[in-house]
């Protein structure tokens, strides 16, 4: 059983001959430190090291939950290199690395019994394992085994903190970082995927994790070591979990059609207050003292800024339609979190933490940038938005995204509408001549058939963005006001391109996906929304470049 779980049947010999040489292992170790390691604080870096020392200093012995670790440790620093300097550490091709580390621990976590551990090692393996795979796997694998993981870590009590056991301050603290990683992994998991979490504050008691570096803290305490007042080697991962309390007290919110109802003017009330002390709170206890000199204390900044931007998209969101300046805010930070976004993935001194940073898909920016490019005329931040959506979008197709997913398509589809919006009208003058071009020759249509698939996918029919695609073929229906008849043809593609109504307005009231880390709160942190593109004015009376 735990072999199918993992997608083999475990083997009935060793593991033996799928371990490194010595010097593969020794460097692959230092990878992990360095890149992989100040991201995913789940250890205790003095005793792994000690462990990984014993561990290979006797591999005829080794036992299973730390054999399992070990390949963990391997496939995890693998991914966050390059093919280049993967071959150039350790002259071999990455790609049948991978292969052979992911088979491996795989394997390992079967033999190691996974489904019944109660082993604090091993989940360490598996989420560490989880953590790194979805750069290479973003099917819904990671999203299943994360909530296997999840129960797991219940059935051994990490959902209770450690104090309540009498545990050493160690053994406290290092369920205390396993279990909110955890979280932070469901989290990941339903930004991407479109799903309610399974985690909710009100299920654990379990502390965050302390304020301290690993130094501080030993085996043989009895008592915990004070916290820091300051940055230390969690920052990041706090600021995280900190935004992700945040995030669980708001809770889910639908939108509401009234939203000028007194309960709605309270909800939105209710956000602001927590949006605010968010903010202050990041800023009192971390921000403050980060250096942006220091590359990882710049990233934790970074993050913390993406975060507190996308928080407030979503609280601002409703109101945007009456208040322009809101609207133009939203277009702002919208513009902002993808150039940070980018900033994270392409700067040299941070470009050892790009591997994590490369898996948080920013679709909510992307789509409301592009549905309000369609209508909003041309301007310089137009130019810097549509710089910022190509650049990101580009580097969406090189990667291997679920391109016929349920968050991909819809994405596909207002990515062409906007681009050929903005060819239309860079290439003339009189856009009525160009309506008429359009509905008479049809040239245009299979052009944004080509354009919306992605040059990385096979060539398959009936997928978003084909206009000649039998109905039942096409995308299937999204739950939201408009949305099914929105990713299906129409008589008229540059209808489709249009926003909904006049004023263009990107409404999360019509958008058909999910919000902030999905359904649970109603805002568009993760997966991102996609807007009502049927009842659109006439593009002739009014063209989306129009300032009337």
């Amino acid at each position: 059983m735990n072999g199918a779980i993992m997608g083999f049947r475990a083997l009935a010999h060793s593991l033996h001959q799928y371990h490194p040489p010595l010097s593969h292992a020794v460097a692959l170790f230092d990878v992990f430190k360095a890149n992989v390691a100040p991201l995913v604080r789940v250890f205790h870096m003095p005793t792994l090291e000690r462990l990984f020392w014993d561990a290979v200093a006797s591999m005829d012995s080794i036992e299973k939950n730390m054999e399992a670790l070990l390949f963990s440790i391997y496939y995890s620093a693998l991914i966050s290199l390059d093919s280049e300097q993967c071959f150039t550490a350790l002259g071999i091709s990455r790609s049948s690395a991978l292969e052979t580390y992911r088979f491996a621990v795989e394997q390992a976590m079967a033999r190691a019994n996974l489904l019944n551990t109660q082993n604090l090692l091993l989940l360490q393996a598996t989420v560490l394992f989880l953590t790194a795979v979805r750069n290479e796997d973003d099917s819904r694998t990671v999203w299943s085994l994360t909530a296997l993981v999840y129960h797991i870590a219940q059935a051994m009590g990490l959902h209770r903190d450690g104090e309540a056991f009498g545990l050493r301050p160690l053994e406290t603290e290092l369920r205390r970082r396993l279990w909110w990683h955890i979280c932070l992994l469901d989290n990941r998991s339903t930004d991407y995927h479109g799903s309610e979490p399974i985690v909710h504050e009100s299920v654990f008691d379990t502390r965050m994790p302390l304020n301290i570096n690993d130094s501080d803290i030993t085996a043989e305490m009895t008592q915990p070591p004070p916290e820091h007042e300051g940055t230390t080697e969690m920052t990041l991962s706090l600021i995280r979990c900190t935004a992700m309390r945040v995030v669980w007290k708001v809770g889910y919110m639908a939108p509401r059609q009234n939203y000028s109802s007194e309960t709605d003017q309270q909800d939105s009330a209710d956000r602001i207050a927590l949006a605010e002390d968010l903010e202050h709170r990041l800023h009192d206890q971390f921000l403050k003292y980060c250096d942006p000199s220091i590359p990882l204390l710049r990233v934790a900044s970074t993050v913390a800024r993406i975060i507190t931007m996308r928080m407030w998209m979503g609280i601002l969101s409703p109101v945007a339609r009456k208040d322009r300046t809101i609207r133009e805010r939203l277009f702002r930070d919208s513009i902002q979190v993808l150039e940070l976004s980018t900033a994270l993935l392409t700067e040299e001194d941070v470009s050892r933490w790009a591997w994590h940073s490369r898996t948080h898909i920013q679709w909510y920016s992307v789509a409301f940038l592009l549905a309000e490019l369609c209508w909003r005329p041309p301007s310089a931040e137009c130019d810097r938005a549509w710089e910022c959506v190509t650049a990101v979008y580009d580097r969406w197709v090189t990667m291997d995204l679920d391109k016929k997913g349920t968050l991909w398509r819809p994405i596909r589809r207002l990515m062409a509408r906007a681009r050929y919006v903005r060819e239309i009208r860079n290439a003339t003058t009189h856009p009525a001549g160009v309506v008429h071009h359009w509905r008479s020759a049809g040239g245009w249509q299979s052009q944004l058939q080509s354009q919306s698939q992605s040059p990385s996918t096979e060539n398959t029919s009936a997928v978003a963005g084909d206009f000649n695609a039998p109905l039942g073929l096409t995308s299937p229906p999204l739950r939201g006001s408009g949305v099914d008849m929105a990713l299906t043809p129409s008589d008229d593609p540059l209808m489709e391109m249009l926003p909904s109504r006049n004023d263009g307005f990107f409404d999360p009231s019509a958008m058909g996906l999910f919000g902030l880390l999905s359904e649970t709160n109603g805002f568009p942190w993760g997966p991102g929304y996609i807007p009502d593109i049927n009842g659109l004015p006439d593009p002739v009376q009014s063209p989306p470049w129009s300032t009337g």
